[in-house]
């Protein structure tokens, strides 16, 4: 029996395909790292599952031995890293904008590359936690290799589907965390095909593999946004108390690259948001007048919706570059605080 697979010689030496990258510590901060299995390295956190057709059993290995073994180790990097990029998000997912519907049950809408999942966490009769998921993908959906393109085009139909989980739990968490597994299952990956941004460290290529992080962001902080009225001064006849709006999707458009300094790279890049506004009016025939405040009380207000818009945002991305080419997202801002929205 060999305790190193390398030592191995009917063991294969190339031509592996990946199956999976799994981080040990998912879920369980205290648990055991991995031994790879090729070289026997003990201090193993992101695994990564390799097959071969002439080998029985998927083997576990380290990264090193991974890229060896599939003779690509920039994929095998690539891979480990959205592993670590899932374990991130996974740690953020209770932290996100939760809802409660009038149910009561805990819900969250969330975007993905034009993608819309609205998740829901419901309860049984036996006091039991599962999670449903519906997805609405765009009926014109193309998988396109351009991080800037239009992922989710503004008037397109969506095709929905539903998805409910097999499995009961104790509690409203952990159906979150199993709706965020069951949406973030790491896809069975093919000899040989390689990432979109996969090649050199091009604006594209760096500014694209977080796409999904700055879109996050744009959702996240959306509400904190001021928004005004657009109309010409002649037509502000009546003025609005207040203006809302919903964010109904988030694409990317043209990107250019500010600055570099330190190993850092600036970036700006513009956000088109596809939102719905509404305005609130008071309705002063509905008043009456507090002598003790001095004022005059309003008692309802009229709120008007509008027809869907687009608006355009500059967002500031700051990309922070390690000694080994590796890239993560150093800061995200919006360049402008206010939306100015016509009707």
């Amino acid at each position: 029996m060999y305790k190193k697979l390398w030592d191995n010689p009917d063991f294969p030496k190339c031509e592996w395909k990946h199956v999976d990258v799994i981080d040990v510590t998912d879920g369980d901060p205290n648990a055991l790292l991995h031994t790879c299995e090729a070289c026997g390295r003990e201090d193993v956190r992101y695994v990564h599952q390799l097959e071969h057709d002439l080998w029985d059993e998927i083997i576990e290995v380290g990264c090193i031995c991974a890229g060896n073994l599939t003779g690509d180790i920039d994929e095998a990097k690539r891979l480990e890293k959205e592993a670590r990029n899932r374990t991130n998000r996974r740690a953020r997912w209770l932290k996100r904008n939760w809802k409660t519907s009038r149910n009561g049950n805990p819900y969250l809408k969330h975007r993905q590359q034009g993608i819309r999942y609205h998740i829901i966490v419901f309860k049984s009769k036996y006091r039991q936690w599962n999670f449903r998921v519906t997805v609405e993908k765009p009926s014109n959906w193309t998988d396109d290799p351009s991080p800037f393109a239009p992922v989710n085009p503004i008037g397109c139909n969506y095709k929905k589907s539903e998805y409910e989980g097999t499995v009961w739990y104790k509690s409203p968490d952990q159906a979150k965390f199993a709706a965020f597994d069951a949406l973030h299952k790491a896809p069975r990956f093919q000899a040989g095909k390689k990432s979109n941004y996969h090649v050199e460290k091009t604006m594209t290529d760096i500014l694209g593999n977080h796409l999904d992080e700055v879109e996050e962001y744009v959702t996240e902080n959306f509400l904190e946004l001021t928004f005004e009225d657009g109309r010409h001064p002649k037509d502000q006849i009546d003025h609005p108390d207040e203006i809302e709006a919903e964010l109904i999707s988030v694409a990317f458009g043209e990107a250019k690259e500010k600055s570099r300094k330190d190993g850092t790279i600036l970036f700006e890049v513009a956000a088109k948001m596809l939102v719905a506004p509404s305005f609130s009016f008071q309705n002063w025939d509905m008043s009456y007048y507090d002598e003790d405040e001095g004022e005059r009380i309003c008692l309802e207000t009229n709120t008007q919706e509008h027809d869907q818009q687009e608006c355009l945002i500059p967002i500031e991305v700051s990309i922070a570059i390690d000694e080994d080419g590796d890239t993560s997202v150093d800061s995200i801002d919006f360049m402008k605080n206010s939306v100015t929205l016509c009707w």
